[in-house]
């Protein structure tokens, strides 16, 4: 093939110079470089300008080195150059698009999660609920919902302090979240109120919510501030 009959002539060039035999590779780089100029080729890719610079070095002849050398870098090094600008180009792309497919999942969940809790807010709750309910539907399996709020909680904040009342749902959304098999059953809807999602039927979720208000009401709430006393209602 054309491809493999330069690269033949390129290898035999090599050797010709490397054996001395200065006239034999003039002869053959002239000829391939001819060729290849009048086919538009890219001549930079079989190294034939710079053979040429090479042999004419060799031979002692400065300008004509310096004007082939000057066409390996007019060919070789502009094209060179025009890669790593598109590579860089491509480098910086990939970084800008990974970095906006982060900032898009950090808008997503913070636009779903309460930043407060760190549990789902009532957005992301009534965007799941329709899949959870269908979710039920198809298996035949029972599912309830709760919800819960503090009791006096305007009191918490009054007594304690707002800072205390931040700590107070933080904890109770963790306690809630402890206590629910996945993240997305669990959502702060507003306030002090929590809501939980439970595959279970009127009963079974009864026990459940007496066993959270019951962590809640036992929690070590004095760590959190002196005389603090903190209960839920389902």
């Amino acid at each position: 093939t054309p491809l493999l009959r330069r690269r033949r002539l390129h290898a035999e060039c090599v050797v010709l110079l490397a054996e001395g035999r200065r006239e034999d590779a003039r002869h053959l780089l002239t000829a391939y470089w001819q060729e290849a100029a009048a086919q538009k080729l890219p001549p930079f890719a079989e190294d034939g300008a710079f053979l040429l610079a090479r042999l004419a070095e060799a031979e002692g002849r400065s300008a004509d080195a310096l004007r082939w050398y000057r066409e390996v870098h007019q060919r070789y090094g502009r094209a060179q150059y025009a890669v790593w600008v598109s590579r860089a180009a491509a480098a910086r792309l990939r970084v800008d698009q990974e970095a906006l497919l982060r900032r898009a999942r950090q808008l997503e969940y913070d636009s779903l999660s309460d930043p407060l809790t760190e549990v789902p807010n009532r957005r992301a709750f009534d965007a799941n609920l329709p899949r959870l309910v269908g979710d039920a539907q198809a298996a035949g399996a029972p599912l309830s919902l709760a919800i819960l709020d503090v009791d006096r909680f305007k009191r918490v904040n009054d007594t304690h302090g707002h800072l205390v009342g931040d700590e107070v749902l933080r904890t109770v959304a963790r306690l809630l979240r402890e206590h629910t098999r996945t993240a997305d059953r669990c959502a702060r809807y507003g306030g002090d109120e929590f809501v939980l999602c439970l595959p279970a039927g009127r009963r079974e979720a009864a026990a459940a919510v007496a066993r959270i208000v019951r962590a809640v009401a036992d929690h070590d709430w004095e760590r959190v501030d002196d005389e603090l006393a903190v209960t839920i209602t389902a």
